[in-house]
């Protein structure tokens, strides 16, 4: 021991100065300040995607019950060419807890395309509800059912904002859209527009529900 302190004896120690240490924690914070927002929004995403998941199975299951109750997938067809968007809702009204029915969507301004840029809301055109979990839906009747785009006999849409009023209110980030048929629910399978950095139609967002789905990445 007496040998390691001879050794050091004479020599100097430098530690670190203050303007050293300021420095390394600039350096530690901006390198968290990269990091942490995106791993929190990754983090997020998932969250809803999960969510949205969730309240797409259990729409799969009351409209299943609800195709059953009314007697048939004839019966639910025949019925949808009397529904506007209103009637459409209402059919579901027992089977979920509506806690808040109408005015409880997006204002105008306040959805946006995957892309970032702005969709518009007709005021007054959309019938929607809140349920107990503060999740947003909105239906949309097409007045009877048919073939559309890829989809088959359809008769109306049905949108989702699973992170209700809070952000970011954003097609394929917490806003999701499927279809009802007859039979069983469906989603749009060309994803042609699910591109975030691509303007216009070309990245709306609206067709990557299925990517959902699937668990793949977009």
């Amino acid at each position: 021991m007496r040998n390691i302190f001879k050794a050091y004896k004479g020599r100097s120690l430098k530690g670190f100065t203050l303007a050293e240490v300021l420095v390394t924690f600039a350096v530690i914070g901006v390198v968290i300040s990269l990091t942490i927002p995106p791993l929190v929004r990754d983090f997020q995403e998932k969250q809803h995607k999960a969510a949205f998941k969730k309240i797409y199975s259990d729409f799969y299951q009351a409209h299943k019950k609800l195709v059953f109750d009314l007697g048939g997938e004839g019966a639910f067809a025949s019925l949808m060419t009397t529904k506007n968007n209103w009637g459409f809702r209402n059919l579901y009204k027992d089977y979920f807890n509506f806690i808040i029915v109408d005015n409880s969507w997006h204002e105008d301004g306040e959805l946006f395309f995957f892309n970032g840029e702005k969709d518009s809301i007709i005021p007054g055109s959309i019938a929607d509800v809140t349920l107990n979990n503060r999740m947003l839906i909105t239906f949309a009747s097409y007045g009877g059912c048919a073939d559309k785009w890829e989809l088959d006999n359809v008769c109306g849409s049905i949108v989702v904002d699973v992170n209700g009023h809070k952000g970011p209110n954003t097609w394929a980030k917490d806003v999701f859209i499927f279809y009802v048929s007859p039979i069983d629910l469906q989603v749009r399978t060309n994803t042609a527009d699910c591109n975030r950095d691509t303007p216009g139609p070309a990245g709306y967002g609206r067709n990557c529900t299925i990517k959902v789905l699937k668990n793949e990445d977009y």
